[in-house]
């Protein structure tokens, strides 16, 4: 994590995690409740100032599952300081994307999408490099999942599995000609795979979502662009349940920080 990221967690989140877990280790030397490694791990992340909001995600849900007491506690705090994290990586994907203009306007592939509009949107989803692997293998400029590529036909067989020692990462195997290789190395296949995923989503959302448009969800006007942010992260089922209950738009606040920055483009 680099130094703006840094400024932004600061010392105050490690100091508010150190605390809840230090509340929940008294209780593991007299009740024997044992702290989950995620966790551990999680806190060691922010003090050496590595952790990601997908870290800290990740161990608040091994929190919530453990059903220890306090549980509850410790994991709204790492959801808390996750969600400042996220923040802050929006923040630089802006950056780099701004580093990184098109040469020119992006032809869209949305019907009712004009040009310029969808090109922003194409520079606001670009998150990374174009060689970029994620602990949770989420790859390319676009950090996509196996799952995203199964869903439009690079990828079959996708399941999930352990990558690097990491569980419950997305998987699959490469098809029609692709590989990690040529997928790495090519920003335009990875340009394609965007656009191919977007008319999926958007063929979903507006099957079965287009009386939703227009309408106000957590204090905004819903727009396109913002209902495909959320089924980006949480595929179109997710989406269903973020749309419809106000329960899953509290419980997975990342998904919300990404309909806020994404809604209203198009």
């Amino acid at each position: 994590m680099g130094p703006a990221l840094l400024l932004v967690v600061g010392g105050a989140a490690v100091a508010g995690v150190k605390k809840a877990l230090d509340w929940w280790s008294e209780r593991e030397e007299t009740q024997g409740r044992k702290i989950p490694q995620a966790v551990v791990d999680a806190v060691m992340a922010l003090r050496q100032g590595k952790a990601t909001a997908a870290v800290l995600l990740e161990a608040a849900v091994q929190t919530e599952t453990c059903g220890a007491e306090g549980a509850s506690k410790l994991a709204a705090t790492l959801r808390r300081h996750a969600e400042r994290l996220q923040h802050a990586e929006h923040l630089a994907a802006d950056a780099l994307a701004m580093e990184q203009p098109e040469a020119e306007t992006l032809t869209s592939p949305l019907e009712g999408v004009d040009d310029e509009d969808w090109t922003r949107y194409v520079r606001r989803a670009r998150l990374a490099r174009p060689d970029y692997i994620s602990p949770s293998y989420r790859i390319g400029a676009f950090a996509m999942t196996a799952a995203d590529l199964g869903d439009i036909g690079m990828m079959c067989d996708v399941h999930k599995g352990e990558h690097d020692g990491r569980k419950g990462v997305w998987l699959g195997t490469w098809r029609n000609g692709y590989s990690l290789r040529a997928f790495l190395e090519s920003p335009e296949v990875q340009y394609e795979a965007l656009t191919k995923l977007t008319r999926y989503h958007a063929e979903g959302i507006h099957k079965r979502h287009a009386t939703i448009i227009g309408t106000v969800i957590a204090g905004q006007k819903v727009t396109l662009s913002g209902l495909l942010a959320v089924a980006r992260k949480a595929k179109l089922g997710g989406l269903r349940q973020w749309v419809t209950s106000e329960e899953d738009r509290k419980a997975f606040p990342e998904s919300g920080a990404l309909y806020a920055r994404f809604n209203g483009l198009f």
